[in-house]
């Protein structure tokens, strides 16, 4: 019988949406896979865009990449300015960085094991002119026993 992995992608939802940090920057409605259409800033979302499975086991060990949003413009301010947030994208980009270095053993959909963060980087969105960060991390994963 073929093993059965977890959504990667859903179990970290499910996790980043509980974890304080991340919602303390980023309320659990603006986490998700993808952005919507018009998104309220900030705004988190993750997606697999790699690694695989421990061949034999029931682990996965996927490659993810966080994508931390900013707005675009700041109406707080006269004239508005029209300069990218960087610092909220920021401020979530290191939230989540933190938290790899939290987590043990934590279940969702998913058991996590653990996180490992490979990097983080400043993405130029400008075309939207929204503040960019990106996380990558690999993610210690395996069906709820």
């Amino acid at each position: 019988m073929a093993t059965e992995y977890p959504s990667v992608e859903r179990t970290l939802v499910a996790w980043a949406k509980t974890y304080t940090p991340v919602t303390a920057i980023c309320t659990s409605t603006r986490i998700s896979t993808r952005l919507p259409e018009e998104p309220v800033f900030p705004y988190l979302t993750v997606k697999r865009i790699g690694g695989g499975p421990i061949v034999g086991t029931p682990v996965d060990n996927p490659l993810v990449q966080w994508d931390c949003y900013g707005q675009r413009t700041n109406r707080n301010t006269t004239p508005p300015s029209l300069s990218p947030d960087y610092t909220n994208a920021e401020n979530l980009a290191l939230a989540l960085m933190g938290a790899a270095e939290d987590v043990t053993e934590v279940e969702h959909e998913g058991h996590i094991y653990g996180m490992q963060v490979l990097s983080m980087r400043r993405l130029p969105e400008e075309d939207t002119m929204w503040a960019h960060y990106a996380v990558d991390m690999f993610v210690t994963i395996r069906e709820i026993p």
